[in-house]
């Protein structure tokens, strides 16, 4: 399988630099998070952490002294879903904006859980395992929605 990215071999011509951009990859599958690990290197993201729950991607986001600017959510985990986890992230969960752009990526398509999705505030859904293009064109336009939206939440950190 061919995943290079023709179009978008020159990074700087992206509307947004990945290069500085920080992402979390939450997933309990290990392979999962290495296919998306993967792509996202070939993206040149300037830092990508990984967390295999949603209640260990909180503990993370609270302690980073540097927001995050993307989120990359499974659904299905154990100790806390990717719904709980979006919820807690949506309601304000102190010290987290909760603005984050955040894509799901799940192998669940099923109508059920299509519908469960569509009332959450994501910003994109890619489906398991992530074709290059779709994967990179989703991230590429949660991150410019986010551009264009100032954090006003006062407990978030702020980048200095």
């Amino acid at each position: 399988m061919n995943t290079r990215l023709p179009a978008f071999d020159n990074l700087t011509r992206l509307p947004v630099d990945l290069r500085v951009r920080r992402i979390m990859i939450v997933d309990d599958d290990n392979v999962s998070r290495q296919i998306a690990l993967r792509l996202l290197q070939q993206f040149s993201f300037g830092q990508v952490l990984e967390a295999t729950n949603g209640e260990e991607a909180l503990s993370l986001l609270k302690a980073s002294e540097t927001p995050m600017d993307l989120l990359l959510v499974d659904l299905i985990m154990p100790i806390m879903d990717g719904f709980d986890l979006i919820e807690r992230i949506r309601s304000g969960e102190r010290g987290i904006d909760p603005n984050i752009p955040i894509i799901i990526m799940s192998g669940r398509t099923d109508p059920e859980t299509l519908q469960r999705v569509r009332k959450m505030r994501i910003n994109g859904f890619v489906a398991k395992p992530p074709q290059a293009r779709n994967f990179f064109e989703r991230i590429v336009a949660a991150l410019q929605s986010a551009k264009a939206k100032p954090n006003t939440d006062p407990t978030v950190r702020k980048l200095t």
